[in-house]
């Protein structure tokens, strides 16, 4: 699974989810669950 995500994470999709913990107020596990649905790693 680390490979899978290693490929799909870029760096703007990484400040993007950090855009979204600092805006929403997220949790990091609530983002990342989203963000693995998102690709198909749910």
């Amino acid at each position: 699974m680390m490979d899978e995500v290693t490929a799909a994470l870029t760096m703007d999709q990484l400040l993007a989810l950090n855009t979204r913990s600092v805006d929403e107020q997220a949790s990091a596990t609530l983002i990342a669950r989203g963000w693995l649905a998102g690709i198909g790693l749910d």
